[in-house]
C-alpha cells in the first residue's frame, strides 16, 4: 500500500477501548504507520467528549464498554455526523450483533484477534479513503446542482428567447422563447425545430 507523504497531514483516528491489553496491541499495530495520529479513550463518555472537541477521520468503538455501550456511542455519533467511518470492534461477535451495528449505521465490524489488530491500519486507511471519496462525490453533486439551479434561473429570466436542441428536437427552451411562438415552453419540448421554423426564412 502506498504510504502517504511525510508532508501530508496524518489521519486522526480515535480508539474507544477499555481493555488496556487490547489498547496496547492496537497501538503496537500502528507503530510503523506514521500516516496515523491515534487518540485513545477508555469509556464511551470520554470518547464522545473527545469527538466533540476534535475532528477525527475515523472512530473505532469497542462493543462492550463500561457506562454507555459501544452501540450508544455509535448512535450519538450518527446524530451529528453521518459521514465519519465508525468501526465496531467486539470480542464476542454474533450475527445478531453485526445486524444491529449495521442497522445503526456502523461502517464496518471487526472481531478482536491479534491478526485483526495487525490489519487495522490497512482496514482503517481503506475506509477513510472511501469515506473521503464519497464525501467529495456528494460535494461535487451539490456544486453541480447549485450550478444547474443558477443556469435555470438565468435561462428563465433572460429577456431573450433561448433554446437547446438535441437531435434536431427542442431539449430545453425558456419562457421567452415560448412567448415568441405563442405557446407554452412545455409544449415545445420534444418537437422538431423545423416544425416551428420555416427553412425559407433562413435562406
Amino acid at each position: 500500500m502506498e504510504r502517504r507523504s511525510s508532508m501530508t497531514k496524518p489521519y486522526r483516528i480515535l480508539i474507544i477501548e477499555d481493555d488496556p491489553d487490547d489498547v496496547e496491541l492496537i497501538l503496537l499495530g500502528f507503530q510503523k504507520h506514521d500516516e496515523f495520529f491515534v487518540d485513545v479513550a477508555t469509556t464511551g463518555e470520554e470518547g464522545l467528549e473527545k469527538i466533540s472537541d476534535s475532528s477525527y477521520d475515523l472512530v473505532s468503538v469497542d462493543f462492550a464498554l463500561p457506562g454507555i455501550s459501544g452501540l450508544d456511542v455509535l448512535e450519538e455519533i450518527r446524530k451529528t455526523d453521518q459521514d465519519v467511518p465508525v468501526v465496531m470492534v467486539t470480542g464476542r461477535g454474533t450475527e445478531e450483533l453485526q445486524v444491529v451495528a449495521f442497522e445503526k449505521y456502523a461502517t464496518s465490524y471487526v472481531m478482536k484477534s491479534v491478526d485483526s489488530f495487525r490489519s487495522l491500519p490497512h482496514i482503517f486507511e481503506a475506509l477513510i479513503s472511501e469515506a473521503k471519496f464519497r464525501s467529495e462525490e456528494r460535494r461535487m453533486k451539490r456544486d453541480m446542482e447549485r450550478s444547474e439551479a443558477v443556469s435555470r434561473y438565468i435561462l428563465e429570466n433572460s429577456p431573450t428567447g433561448i433554446y437547446v436542441l438535441q437531435n434536431g428536437c427542442f431539449k430545453m427552451v425558456n419562457s421567452k422563447f415560448g412567448e415568441i411562438f405563442g405557446c407554452e415552453k412545455e409544449d415545445l419540448i420534444g418537437e422538431y425545430f423545423w416544425s416551428l421554423a420555416d427553412p425559407e426564412s433562413f435562406e
